[in-house]
C-alpha cells in the first residue's frame, strides 16, 4: 500500500482540483493501483493506493506526478497492509 501526499494551497484553485482528479483517474486507468482513500486537509491532499507490486508502482506514480507538475511537492510513503 502506498500513501501519496501532495502539498498545495489551503484553498486549491479549480486547476489544482482538476489535476488531483486527473491523477486519481490515471492511477486507476493505467492499472497502477486502486485509490482506496483520499483525505483533504489544509494545504494537502493524501491518497491511499492499494498496489500489487510496490516496486513497480512507485516509479509509475512518480512519472504521473512529474507529468502533472506535482512531483516537487509530493511524497510517497510505503505502508504495510493491515
Amino acid at each position: 500500500m502506498l500513501v501519496v501526499q501532495i502539498r498545495d494551497a489551503a484553498s486549491p484553485s479549480p486547476d489544482e482540483s482538476e489535476l488531483r482528479k486527473t491523477f486519481e483517474e490515471k492511477v486507476e486507468q493505467q492499472h497502477i493501483g486502486s485509490v482506496t482513500d483520499m483525505t483533504i486537509g489544509t494545504g494537502y491532499v493524501s491518497y491511499t493506493i492499494q498496489v500489487d507490486e510496490t516496486v513497480k508502482a512507485i516509479p509509475r506514480i512518480r512519472a504521473l506526478l512529474q507529468q502533472s507538475g506535482m512531483a516537487e511537492r509530493s511524497t510517497i510513503e510505503v505502508r504495510s497492509r493491515q
